[in-house]
């Protein structure tokens, strides 16, 4: 009886593995997302690098909602050039927006004190010779490079406090 435990148990070990690996989350190179985590911060530099690097990288804003609990930035929807490999596969059209989301995890003694686990997120549409709507679509390295740089000196502003 021991032993049929042990094997369900490592069976199940072994499922849970294989499904995870499976699933590929968003950094995969098949996916239309390009996701990381920024980790801790607070609202009021997140806000300020935001608005920078939005500005220095060109990324419209379309809306800004934060709470005592929430943090939301959304860009409107960026047209790009489609790479080459896209109009092999009958793309006609490509966008990327921008969209960081935060969610409290420690309140501070007053609301500039909150943090917030925040998420970066890129989304991936194009339209297609035979789907005329904008549909998700596979990130191509182009412009998931283009949004890793921007993401990169948020980072980096966040990190160091530097202002320009």
């Amino acid at each position: 009886m021991k032993f049929n435990v042990r094997r369900h148990i490592v069976a199940f070990i072994a499922i849970a593995a294989v499904s995870g690996c499976a699933s590929g989350g968003s950094r995969g190179p098949s996916s239309s997302r390009f996701q990381e985590d920024m980790g801790r911060l607070l609202a009021g530099p997140l806000d300020d690098v935001r608005l920078e690097m939005f500005n220095r990288h060109s990324i419209p804003l379309r809306r800004s909602e934060v709470t005592a609990r929430s943090i939301l930035y959304e860009s409107l929807w960026i047209p790009r050039d489609v790479t080459q490999g896209e109009l092999l596969n009958g793309v006609i059209g490509a966008r990327n927006r921008v969209i960081i989301r935060g969610r409290l995890i420690e309140q501070g003694l007053d609301p500039g004190a909150n943090v917030f686990r925040v998420t970066f997120v890129v989304e991936n549409h194009v339209r297609t010779e035979t789907v005329a709507e904008w549909h998700p679509s596979t990130i191509p390295d182009p412009a998931r490079e283009r949004f890793a740089d921007l993401l990169s000196d948020m980072n980096l502003e966040l990190r160091t406090g530097i202002r320009r």
